[in-house]
């Protein structure tokens, strides 16, 4: 079998912010891949023709990564709960309906707190070398001191 081409990346428009994507296959079980920290989806680009010859598989930039927009916080919550909104919200809008779901570091994290917050949106997990990097720190420093520890 030949791999599918990779073509220009896509645009889709989340609450008024581009977000780009790429995407492989027309046919089969949905696949959606999610990069980790300081990634993109070209972290996917050798995936994604493989993946795209036995099914629709989507790469996506999270907001604030990669081709996606950069808004500046405050216009956007950068966290968990946001990007698991904006991949759930791609699940419906782009890719149509539930999908499996696979990350890669801190994409894991977001893949999962889209399975917590729209189990109907995850047909299944999949999470690769997946980091806690303990990215809610500013959360933490205004816990009392005895929560910090343990």
């Amino acid at each position: 079998m030949t791999a599918i081409a990779i073509t220009e990346p896509k645009t889709w428009n989340w609450h008024g912010h581009k977000i780009t994507y790429q995407q492989a296959g027309n046919s089969g079980t949905a696949v959606v891949l999610v990069h980790g920290f300081g990634a993109s989806w070209g972290h996917w680009r050798k995936n994604l023709p493989v993946l795209g010859e036995s099914c629709r598989c989507y790469a996506i930039d999270l907001i604030g990564f990669g081709g996606s927009a950069k808004p500046q916080p405050g216009i956007v919550d950068y966290t968990f709960e946001t990007w698991g909104q904006q991949l759930a919200d791609f699940c419906r809008e782009v890719v149509g309906g539930p999908a499996f779901l696979i990350g890669n570091s801190i994409g894991c994290i977001v893949v999962m707190q889209t399975a917590v917050d729209y189990p109907e949106l995850a047909l299944g997990l999949a999470a690769i070398n997946c980091s806690i990097r303990l990215l809610h720190d500013r959360k933490r420093v205004t816990f009392p001191w005895y929560r910090n520890y343990g």
